[in-house]
């Protein structure tokens, strides 16, 4: 599934068709997993497993030597401002709406504080984005801690 278009929860395609602004997920992405594995789960499941994921794909990235220093953007997506109109959701002066975006640049401090933030909310050391044991096996991964453990690659 692309990862440009989902998850789609509200959907400017289907304002105009529809004169509703829902999205197709997340029943897609469900139906999808079903539809593939014959594995039946909610919703609330299916969160919980791509969570699981991400976790343990994040825990092998640490294992090759991933680090945060390494997580940031093409130059162009700092420095380069968009001129071409792409619409998308944005939230601006305090409201969701549609933007064609033309003008912007990421912030460099600013996504370095995101990315701060973010590792401290998923249970990673920060100054890394390693994962660390605790956050591992909150989600029953300990198996990923033990081999990061023993690679001298666990977050502290």
């Amino acid at each position: 599934m692309c990862d440009w278009v989902w998850p789609n929860f509200i959907s400017r395609k289907h304002t105009a068709e529809t004169g509703s602004t829902y999205g197709a997920t997340p029943e897609y992405e469900v139906k999808f997993f079903q539809a593939v594995t014959g594995r039946d789960l909610s919703y609330e499941e299916s969160i919980e497993l791509g969570h699981k994921f991400w976790v343990l794909d994040r825990a092998i990235w640490a294992l090759e030597g991933r680090h945060r220093d390494q997580e940031v953007f093409t130059n162009y997506v700092y420095d380069v401002k968009t001129t071409k109109p792409f619409p998308l959701v944005v939230f601006e002066d305090g409201k969701w709406s549609y933007s064609l975006c033309q003008g912007r640049t990421l912030d460099r401090d600013k996504f370095e504080d995101f990315k701060t933030r973010f590792y401290a909310h998923e249970g990673f050391e920060e100054s890394t984005g390693r994962p660390t044991r605790s956050g591992l096996e909150a989600l029953d991964l300990g198996f990923a801690a033990d081999k990061l453990e023993a690679a001298g690659k666990l977050g502290a």
